[in-house]
């Protein structure tokens, strides 16, 4: 089975990946419980530097950073298991995927040196084939660029349940918010019309436990548990709804993403409320009205808010609307379908708009790839005219790019690249930068204080 995760880590051919791991998972049956493991929505508080922490502080090893991962430093050590790589030093201690998978239930309860001693020991005991895809299993990282969705896929093919993934209902995005027939061959109106906040996404549910006391759980939109990292918001939806069981969707905001991002900031957070989805079957009209009536019931909690909300009768009224929330500094708009479920993972049932800036910025290096493009270019690195902002761009290259400037990468320095981006940071930098094309008609980089507005973009916020 670990032969076949290296084989699978080494080939670049999704469809090639796809064989591979058919073929382990039909051979192998732990291979099944293994690819749950890495890809289930458990986090177990683990991160690089922990599994440095335990070596080092129960083992003398000394961390080296040079290693591209720490999956790849424990594969390096050489430990008494090593001696036979067939088997594990102790016959008492033969840790398997079933193993894995009780040592990984155990972490969830297991915090600060107790852990770093626990995961030691189990770690100790491993020869390094085992440490390295174990490691990157609890890391949620295989690095062999396999996501869930390809694996899902895979199980399909052989009649295995899919792994059930948290997720929220997504937006899709028109390629041209202008172009009034493209528009209007993806939606319908009327449509319920949205402000979309610069924020993070967060599901919020109340609760009372068995005990009858309130309870609140944050949840990211990729399944992470926020609960602690906001405790006014949470000390808010308990006094605001207090006794009552809710599944709500909305964005925590601040002043900026900037602020929101920085956790020395002290600005106040608030909880922007756009769903409620305890009937999620039920059509996004009559939700909203579900939640509108939540809110009618008490207005005292500055913390938590309902989502500026309009209704949105033909294409004008939708760019009037665009227009004017740009003009507020808004990130955009959001159009939801009257008449839709909410679906999880799914962007067929609301559209958003956004406001992205494009620059033009010359290319003045490259850095190498990591996972599925190393020994690749991995970035392009870019100045604007004036030298004051330097990005680094890997999102928006395509596979096939990557592949054909690989040959020879130091032939791209000195062209110039339109890179698309959502805003200019507090520093000076640009927020989420992507690679749209090259300019081969200029001749020389823009300058970063004039910019042009062009929307468009897509981002998972």
């Amino acid at each position: 089975m670990y032969d076949c995760l290296e084989q699978i880590e080494s080939v670049g051919s999704t469809s090639e990946k796809e064989r591979l791991l058919a073929f382990m998972i039909r051979v192998w049956p732990d291979s099944d419980k293994f690819l749950r493991l890495a890809f289930n929505d458990l986090v177990y508080n683990l991160d690089k530097k922990v599994f440095y922490n335990a070596f080092e502080m129960y083992g003398g090893n000394k961390p080296d950073y040079s290693f591209a991962d720490v999956s790849d430093w424990l594969y390096s050590l050489q430990l008494p298991a090593d001696s036979d790589p067939t088997k594990d030093t102790t016959e008492e201690v033969i840790e398997d995927v079933l193993g894995l998978e009780s040592f990984a239930k155990e972490l969830l309860s297991l915090s600060g040196h107790l852990m770093l001693e626990n995961l030691y020991d189990f770690f100790v005991v491993l020869p390094n084939y085992k440490r390295k895809w174990f490691s990157r299993a609890l890391l949620k990282d295989l690095r062999m660029g396999v996501q869930v969705k390809t694996v899902n896929k895979v199980f399909k093919t052989l009649s295995k349940p899919q792994i059930e993934k948290f997720a929220m209902q997504l937006a899709a995005k028109f390629e041209n918010v202008f172009d009034k027939e493209e528009v209007l061959s993806c939606v319908k109106f009327p449509m319920a019309g949205e402000i979309k906040y610069d924020g993070y996404r967060i599901q919020a549910e109340i609760y009372e436990d068995s005990e009858g006391n309130d309870q609140v759980q944050l949840m990211s939109r990729r399944g992470k548990d926020k609960t602690s990292a906001y405790p006014d918001i949470v000390a808010a939806l308990k006094r605001r709804f207090a006794g009552q069981h809710l599944l709500l969707d909305g964005e925590i905001i601040a002043g900026s993403f900037q602020k929101l991002s920085q956790k020395d900031d002290s600005s106040a957070r608030r909880y922007v409320v756009f769903d409620l989805l305890n009937d999620e079957k039920l059509q996004y009209q009559y939700r909203y009205d579900n939640l509108v009536n939540l809110f009618l019931l008490d207005d005292n909690e500055p913390l938590i808010e309902l989502a500026e909300h309009y209704n949105i009768g033909d294409y004008e009224e939708m760019m009037k609307f665009f227009e004017e929330a740009n003009k507020r500094g808004e990130e955009g708009i959001m159009l939801k379908f009257f008449d839709r479920p909410y679906d999880r993972g799914s962007r067929k049932n609301m559209y958003k708009v956004k406001k992205v800036y494009t620059a033009d910025l010359l290319v003045v290096g490259w850095e190498q790839g990591e996972g599925k493009r190393a020994g690749k270019l991995g970035a392009l690195l870019l100045k604007d005219k004036s030298g004051q902002v330097t990005v680094q761009v890997g999102s928006g290259i395509t596979d096939d790019e990557i592949d054909n400037w690989s040959k020879d990468p130091d032939s791209l320095i000195g062209l110039i690249a339109e890179v698309m981006y959502n805003e200019r940071t507090e520093t000076g930098s640009l927020r989420f930068p992507r690679f749209k094309c090259w300019r081969d008609d200029k001749d020389e980089p823009d300058d970063m204080s004039i910019v042009k507005v062009r929307q468009g973009g897509n981002d998972d916020n």
